[in-house]
């Protein structure tokens, strides 16, 4: 409902006089307004920053941390579908989802090959689910915890453990793509004119906990001045609506478009801010790659 002014008149005028009616019709007015303002901030701000212009989604490819292996020397296949002790055999297994399809790359030359998914930690003597020795595509069942797999067969093999290690790739979907390392991510920032921010959240890849290093490389248009910058934030704490912390600021000079990098730490809500405190920046590109978990 529209809000209707009382048109306050002065003295000797008695046609507003300064009672409860008129003053709980203020009263009114400015709870209703401040009750519109806040339901059209929720609808366009939702969970970004003042001033997001979009949030990016971040889904890290490869799964499999090979400077980390959780690994047995053990065997399973089709026939077993029983994780069994064997010194020449290797067996790793990383957290998976339930009901979900999984692809694996890995080279022919490891000398063995298995996949399968298990209900509980692997272990020798767990029992193994959907085991295949030669498909590359595995779908979990509802009750799925851990993605297994056979690679490796000492006799067999034509490369080194390490050699198959370096090579696997574990990701979601049922298309195999090109290698990529460990929890990196890419994310490109196009055509920036205002001052805008922009959220990344990184839940889809990272782990409350992973320490990561982010790096920041900025192009500016043909019109920027030494004053343009560009700023790293993580949410939460305490300057927006769903309270960013400035974890780190870099200014603008002459070497600009040199890349810059910063090691943050991923809290609760997975989410990382670039701030664009200036104009004139044409393109930010923003990478991440994992370190550790702390």
């Amino acid at each position: 409902m529209a809000y209707t002014r009382v048109n306050w008149e002065d003295l000797p005028s008695t046609n507003t006089p300064r009672n409860a009616t008129n003053l709980n019709k203020m009263d009114a007015g400015i709870k209703d307004n401040d009750d519109r303002i806040k339901e059209n901030e929720d609808k366009l701000l939702g969970t970004k920053p003042m001033g997001s212009i979009v949030v990016d989604d971040i889904n890290c490819k490869n799964l499999f941390n090979k400077n980390n292996v959780n690994k047995l020397n053990a065997y399973f296949n089709e026939s077993t579908q029983t994780i069994t002790s064997n010194s020449s055999n290797r067996t790793l297994y990383i957290p998976c989802k339930p009901n979900t399809t999984y692809t694996i790359t890995i080279p022919n030359t490891t000398g063995a090959y298995a996949i399968g998914y298990t209900s509980s930690l692997p272990a020798l003597n767990t029992s193994v689910s959907g085991v295949s020795n030669t498909l590359k595509t595995i779908t979990t069942d509802a009750n799925a915890k851990y993605l297994v797999m056979r690679y490796f067969q000492t006799a067999q093999a034509t490369i080194t453990e390490q050699q198959a290690l370096d090579s696997i790739q574990i990701e979601v979907g049922s298309e195999a793509t090109p290698y990529t390392p460990y929890k990196n991510f890419d994310s490109t920032i196009e055509k920036l004119n205002v001052t805008s921010s922009y959220t990344l959240n990184v839940q889809g890849c990272f782990a409350r906990g992973d320490e990561i290093n982010i790096n920041l490389n900025v192009f500016n248009d043909s019109s920027y001045s030494t004053g343009s910058w560009v700023e790293i934030a993580q949410l939460p704490s305490g300057y927006y609506p769903n309270g960013e912390r400035y974890l780190s600021a870099f200014g603008c000079g002459s070497g600009w478009n040199t890349p810059i990098s910063v090691p943050i730490l991923i809290t609760s809500n997975g989410k990382i801010n670039v701030y664009i405190v200036t104009s004139n920046i044409k393109r930010i590109v923003v990478s991440g790659s994992f370190l550790k978990t702390l």
